[in-house]
């Protein structure tokens, strides 16, 4: 019979990630704030906003009352919009790029514990504490533990753990604790 209690705490892990981590990280995190800001939201808006000025000039046109430069503008707003949507993409590659260059996180020790009270992750830039009840989720993919808070999110690479007994023992005991 296998015991479905969590471990007690408190527990302790302690690695470093490695410049390709880093890079892993950084896109898992980019795609979670998509969502998280609701990306479908910046294209939802734009082509509202396209309907009911398609639907205004079609209107203008069927009641004689505008010319071609009601089309032009028409198309002149998409071309805006496909523009928008392009310097968005390249700022958000630049922005994790400087990321990955600027942080210098690449095999910076870190200790994570987990305690009665919640996550704490320290290293020598930062020291984060999380209560539980700021945790969302826990999910293992791409080579990694998330653990996704409201505000701070957890990377444990999947490595540090010495088999998939150990790790399955973390994300129960994170899922234990969780509301």
């Amino acid at each position: 019979m296998l015991n479905s209690a969590p471990p007690p705490l408190p527990l302790s892990l302690v690695g470093n990630t490695r410049e390709d981590e880093l890079r892993v990280r950084n896109v898992l995190l980019v795609r979670h704030n998509y969502r998280r800001a609701g990306v479908g939201l910046l294209l939802f808006i734009p082509c509202v906003m396209a309907i009911a000025i398609g639907l205004f000039v079609f209107a203008a046109n069927w009641a004689g009352w505008s010319s071609d430069r009601a089309l032009t503008a028409y198309v002149a707003f998409w071309a805006g919009v496909l523009f928008l949507i392009g310097a968005e993409h390249l700022l958000v590659q630049r922005f994790v790029r400087r990321q990955i260059r600027e942080n210098g996180e690449a095999n910076i020790i870190w200790q994570i514990s987990f305690k009665e009270e919640g996550i704490t992750c320290i290293s020598e830039f930062y020291e984060i504490r999380v209560p539980w009840h700021a945790i969302k989720s826990v999910e293992v993919t791409r080579g990694f533990v998330v653990i996704w808070g409201r505000l701070s999110h957890f990377f444990i690479p999947a490595r540090i753990f010495a088999d998939d007994t150990a790790r399955n023992t973390i994300i129960a005991t994170v899922k234990a604790r969780i509301r």
